[in-house]
């Protein structure tokens, strides 16, 4: 059985890994689509410093991923049809 400080910890590592692929997957967005990381903010969830702040570390609540991985998939199949 897990003590409550370990199942914090890894948590904790599952939403930094989840932060992490969700950078990926932007970034990835980014070079594909040549699209600044500011625009990129501004239009996916009206936050222009959105991307730099997640390269600094910060962890996007489930909404707002969910809201990014929206907006990239609208644009993938854009630019397929």
């Amino acid at each position: 059985m897990r003590t409550y400080s370990e199942h914090l910890s890894r948590l904790a590592g599952r939403k930094m890994e989840m932060a992490m692929h969700l950078l990926s997957t932007i970034e990835r967005h980014l070079r594909r689509n040549r699209v600044p990381p500011t625009r990129f903010g501004r239009e996916a969830v009206n936050d222009p410093r959105f991307v730099l702040d997640l390269r600094r570390g910060r962890e996007p609540r489930a909404a707002t991923r969910d809201r990014v991985l929206a907006y990239i998939a609208m644009h993938r199949e854009q630019a397929g049809a």
